[in-house]
C-alpha cells in the first residue's frame, strides 16, 4: 500500500529524483495493519546502499507488532 509514499522516502534517502526510483508491486493479498507505514522502504534503501547492490529486506511477525503504531479505540453507530 501507498507505493508513492515508499517511492518518496528511497528517492530522498537516497538522494535522486521519484523519478528515477522504480517500484514494482506485487499484487497479492494480505495487505493489513503495518502495510499503511512505509519505513521499512528507506530501512531497505539504507541497507542496499551499504551493501552497493539490490536487497531484500523482511521484518519478522513479531518485530511488524512491536513496531506497530497504538491508535485511539473508536466507535461508530450507524445506520
Amino acid at each position: 500500500q501507498h507505493q508513492d509514499w515508499c517511492v518518496r522516502d528511497v528517492a530522498q534517502v537516497l538522494g535522486i529524483p521519484p523519478a528515477n526510483v522504480t517500484m514494482h508491486t506485487t499484487f497479492a493479498g494480505g495487505g493489513f495493519g503495518r502495510r499503511l507505514h512505509v519505513e521499512i522502504a528507506a530501512q531497505a534503501a539504507h541497507a542496499a546502499r551499504a551493501v552497493g547492490r539490490p536487497i531484500r529486506l523482511s521484518w519478522t511477525r513479531g518485530d511488524e507488532f512491536a513496531q506497530g503504531y497504538y491508535r485511539p479505540a473508536f466507535a461508530a453507530k450507524m445506520e
